[in-house]
């Protein structure tokens, strides 16, 4: 039988565990109507999820399938990673092939780096159960418009596991791909400047047309929901003929992919391994051996040499020492000065150890092992009200896990014989001599390491690793309730890091072998653990870090099919397209969008400014002026929409606007994929402002500052709309603050504000840290009751069938932190819209003579009609809300500031002088609280 192991990688929220679930079923049904005759769809990951309804309230679908004892290594709260541990499933297809899909962690966990650097360990474990990884299948999602530093982070990530010999392997999965017409979409331009960069500087031949494959996970969750909920079943019967299509090329994608990987030549495992051993062996060498590196310098002290001759006189040998001794339960310990203590043990030695042992079998989980400052240990059943140990009586921030005693000790030795005093002049020397030719020898194999990783990874280490630990604290930071304990430890492993690369980069300097092998690295690993006097205790705290991954590992039955896939009849078969008229049908049905019917508006043409205007005051002559903010992270498609805006004010119908020319208020340059599959790259509206966008081949952020642009809507009113550069930027936390900055001044200069409209995906699966930090830091440029005038804009919205999707569910758990924090919150309920802006780059590229895709008009012609229905409603919305005064606004900023210089000042004030302060500073804070949105508590 013939036997491929897959291993698959890629973000958090990407789609892994969903495809692999159906894939379950495309293997084993033709087409979503036999998959529907059978009353037990395939479920082999524990599966869950809402299905957002506008009127009434979310129904819940969750199937927990074949392996139900494994639930919980699905985690099923809001916004956070899914997958916890990795699992593999096996698909036995006949007498003739078996086929093993090793499911992980997302990278870029919502955890935390730590946890990504946990999830590696627990990945290279799981691999030591293969000889060979047959093919790498990464998972990228199609909305994905920008090379961020998210995304960037995630391919490095992917390109620092997989071997180079194992490139041609690496197959690409795009997921969510129904909206963008079953190809690569938005995620087409960055991540071709990622593979052109990857082929030019590595001298790699990667070919996207070759390598990638294009799918749809929502015909799975349909069959599951219709078996599940007759609700659910009703509000969706009507769209079933868009998921049978979304099946058929689903899996005809997943036939062409399983047939590329059964071709594919194995790689050996063993590389896999070695790679991850040589970049643990690195970073083990520089931090935890740096302690027995300071033992050789402390045995060179002319001190301790004179107390050892001493010593040595007396009939005993004295030395600096370590002993690592692994626990079975992790143990809290308390690690202040006060319970940390020197201690003379029986034979004479001396060992530095904690005199406290607080809990001897704590099992609290998400406690990292030999941090001190960690939330997470409150819960600790040995800690009181006031978070204090009840046994030490040392807060809990002193406090610690451990799973090994790593100790520092002097040890003193009973001679056999009386020595000389040259034999004690000898032994000193040899001694000393032998610590030197040790601490060479770790360098050394450090740098062999080095050259190995350089010689066979394409990224030795992520390059972005030092950029994600900056947006960690910095989200840290902008938390509800700010956690300095969190933030000590993210900066202690920023400084490590740091310091690390530095060091790395010294030895680019030299090169001491043209190729290391594995047997070569092996080896040199060997001789340092051999090597007096502390090689084995090197081996020791080594093979600690190697193991620092505690799993339950979990077996899972093979999934048997009856037939063999039909590699060989792998042809698309699109349905034929419904029409405009019975797709508005199903969609009015559908829960997502059961909007009520607003007014007609009247929208007269002449009036719609068709320019891309600045800032003038001279500009503004109607008498009803309404000004809306556009704001978010970059690449949520805030610009295309504002430039839509105009062209669905002025040809609501699809049909007026077909022959006309498209408004273009701000320059815009997409990837667009013709029916022949080519990518073309469009490019218009490029006049006198293009240098306010930023486009390149490198999918940086776009928008540069804020620009105000008019619409005249009616006779007599004009809507302003502020387009603002996104947070989150690419270039880094200090771009965001600069960006915040030009945000806030924009706002300061308008009178009155109607709107804070915050731009997000429909097709987001989770909402990052990241994202909640973007939100807290655009709130907090408003007064708190600006919350009323918060509204959503859900963009990418013709996958989800103009629906708001998975997002609703960790958008609302944010609405509810917010109203924890602050005591109020925006409605998230009411104030939302979803558009889609594809049928306006549609237009764009029928403009040019592009045929774009082979997606039928009249699916487009119901995107643009449903997203003009949308822009109206929020509009006729707008004129009855009470706008954001300047006055209000300007006055929270000021008070905010006082606020922290006051508190600034406090902490130069002696404390017997504080007193009389500090009823002016609760007075502030009680103004700040209640007026102000601020990022902390």
């Amino acid at each position: 039988m013939k036997t491929c192991t897959v291993l698959t990688l890629g973000p958090s929220g990407a789609g892994k565990s969903t495809f692999i679930n159906a894939m379950g079923n495309y293997v084993q049904y033709e087409t979503l109507g036999d998959a529907l005759e059978d009353d037990n769809p395939t479920v082999l990951v524990p599966v869950k999820f809402l299905q957002q309804r506008r009127d009434a309230n979310p129904i819940e679908i969750r199937m927990n399938g074949k392996n139900d004892h494994d639930v919980k290594n699905e985690c099923s709260e809001e916004a956070k990673s899914c997958t916890v541990n990795p699992r593999v499933h096996s698909f036995v297809f006949g007498n003739a092939m078996q086929l093993n899909v090793i499911d992980v962690p997302g990278i870029g966990d919502t955890g935390g780096i730590e946890v990504d650097n946990r999830n590696r360990s627990a990945i290279m474990e799981k691999l030591k159960e293969f000889d060979k990884i047959h093919a790498i299948w990464v998972f990228l999602q199609a909305s994905d418009t920008r090379l961020d530093d998210r995304l960037l982070f995630c391919l490095n990530d992917v390109f620092t596991v997989v071997p180079k010999s194992a490139i041609k392997n690496i197959t690409f999965i795009i997921t969510n791909t129904r909206g963008v017409d079953y190809t690569r979409g938005h995620t087409e331009e960055p991540l071709q400047a990622f593979i052109r960069g990857l082929n030019q500087e590595h001298g790699l031949n990667i070919n996207l047309d070759n390598c990638s494959y294009c799918v749809d996970s929502e015909a799975f969750r349909y069959l599951v929901g219709y078996h599940c909920n007759s609700g659910f079943r009703d509000s969706q019967r009507r769209l079933q003929r868009n998921y049978e299509e979304s099946w058929t090329e689903s899996r005809n994608s997943l036939l062409k992919l399983l047939k590329k990987t059964f071709e594919f030549e194995g790689q050996n495992t063993e590389k896999f391994l070695t790679i991850h051993e040589a970049r643990i062996a690195i970073s083990c060498f520089f931090t935890t051996a740096a302690k027995i590196l300071s033992i050789i310098l402390k045995s060179a002290d002319p001190g301790f040499i004179e107390e050892q001759k001493k010593s040595l006189m007396k009939g005993f040998d004295i030395k600096n020492d370590v002993e690592v001794a692994k626990t079975n339960a992790p143990q809290t310990i308390c690690a202040s000065k006060k319970c940390m203590k020197w201690q003379t043990l029986s034979n004479g030695s001396k060992i530095l150890q904690s005199t406290q042992i607080c809990h001897d079998n704590c099992i609290l989980k998400n406690v990292k092992n030999l941090k001190t400052h960690q939330s997470s240990l409150k819960t600790c059943e040995i800690f009181d009200i006031n978070n204090n140990c009840r046994i030490c009586k040392c807060s809990y921030k002193e406090h610690m896990h451990v799973y090994y005693n790593f100790q520092t000790i002097v040890r003193k030795i009973q001679l056999q014989k009386q020595m000389t005093n040259e034999d004690i002049e000898n032994s000193i020397k040899k001694r000393l001599e032998q610590l030197k030719v040790q601490k060479n020898e770790i360098y050394k194999t450090i740098h062999l390491a080095y050259e190995y990783l350089q010689q066979n990874s394409i990224f030795p280490f992520n390059d972005r690793i030092e950029e994600k630990i900056k947006k960690e604290i910095e989200v840290q930071k902008a938390n509800s309730v700010e956690r300095s304990d969190v933030i000590k430890n993210l900066q202690d492993l920023l400084k490590k890091h740091v310091e690390m690369m530095k060091q790395l980069e010294k030895f680019k300097e030299v090169k001491r072998k043209n190729n290391v092998s594995d047997k070569e690295f092996k080896s040199a690993m060997e001789k340092l653990f051999k090597m007096p006097p502390y090689g084995p205790k090197i081996q020791e705290i080594f093979q600690t870090e190697m193991n620092v991954v505690n799993f339950e590992t979990a077996d899972f039955e093979p999934l048997k099919v009856d037939r063999l896939p039909e590699f060989l009849n792998y042809a698309l078969n699109s349905t034929t397209p419904i029409t405009s008229k019975q797709m508005k049908e199903q969609c009015s049905k559908f829960g997502s969008f059961n909007k009520k019917e607003t007014a007609e508006m009247k929208v007269n043409q002449e009036f719609v400014t068709t320019k891309n205007r600045t800032e003038n005051k001279q500009m503004i002559t109607k008498p009803k002026t309404y000004t809306i903010i556009i704001v978010g992270a970059k690449g949520m498609g805030k610009s295309t929409f504002i430039s839509g805006i105009a062209n669905y004010l002025k040809w609501p119908k699809f049909a007026d606007a077909l022959d006309q020319e498209m408004e273009i208020c701000i320059p815009v340059q997409f990837m667009a994929m013709r029916k022949d599959k080519e990518p073309e790259i469009l490019r218009a509206g490029f006049g006198n402002d293009a240098d306010n966008e930023n486009f390149n081949d490198k999918g940086e952020s776009v928008t540069q500052k804020p620009q105000v642009h008019c619409f005249d809507y009616g006779e007599d009113t004009t809507i302003r709309v502020i387009d603002t550069p996104g947070l989150e930027d690419t270039r880094g936390a200090d771009q965001d603050e600069k960006n915040l900055k030009l945000i806030q001044e924009v706002i300061e200069e308008q009178d009155e504000i109607h709107a804070i409209c915050i731009v997000l995906k429909s097709t987001e699966k989770k909402l990052t840290p990241e994202f909640e930090m973007t939100v807290r830091q655009l709130l907090s440029l408003f007064p708190k009751t600006a919350l009323k005038n918060v509204f959503f804009i859900f963009t990418f919205s013709m996958g989800t069938y103009f629906g708001v999707g998975d997002v609703m569910s960790p958008l609302k758990a944010l609405q509810t932190r917010i109203e924890n924090s602050h005591g109020k919150t925006f409605d998230v309920d009411q104030n939302l819209y979803c558009i889609d802006s594809e049928s306006f780059r549609y237009l764009l590229c029928r403009e040019r003579g592009i045929l774009w895709g082979k997606t039928p008009e009249m699916k487009f012609e119901f995107a643009w009609e449903q997203s003009s229905a949308q822009i109206k409603e929020f509009f006729e919305n707008l004129l009855k809300i009470q706008p954001i005064k300047k006055d209000e606004i300007v006055a929270c900023h000021h008070l905010r500031e006082l606020f922290e210089n006051v508190k600034e000042q406090l902490k130069a004030i002696p404390e017997n002088e504080a007193a009389e302060y500090s009823n002016y500073f609760e007075q502030l804070k009680f103004f700040v609280k209640k007026y102000a949105m601020t990022l902390s508590q």
